[in-house]
């Protein structure tokens, strides 16, 4: 189980144990929890299906998208608009 924040929750996860990272399939996260999926050159933003609401903003970073820390996206999230897409 992988669980990014109150409201995403991946089940059937693969486990590895020399990994340090949750690497997310997004067919797996569309098919699971119908959220829509923006791709930017610097970002993947999880929105809402129902509002639209960002959920989720991944940067660019290390050849993927990195998603922070539950603590430090909140503000992050609420701060988003469409300039920054």
């Amino acid at each position: 189980m992988v669980k990014f924040n109150a409201i995403i929750t991946l089940y059937e996860v693969l486990f590895v144990p020399t990994l340090t990272w949750n690497l997310v399939s997004i067919l797996q996260l569309t098919n699971d929890l119908v959220p829509v999926v923006t791709f930017t050159p610097k970002l993947c933003v999880l929105h809402d299906h129902f509002i639209r609401k960002p959920i989720e903003v991944g940067a660019k970073g290390r050849g993927v998208y990195l998603f922070k820390e539950h603590s430090s996206r909140k503000e992050e999230i609420n701060k988003m608009n469409t300039c920054d897409m």
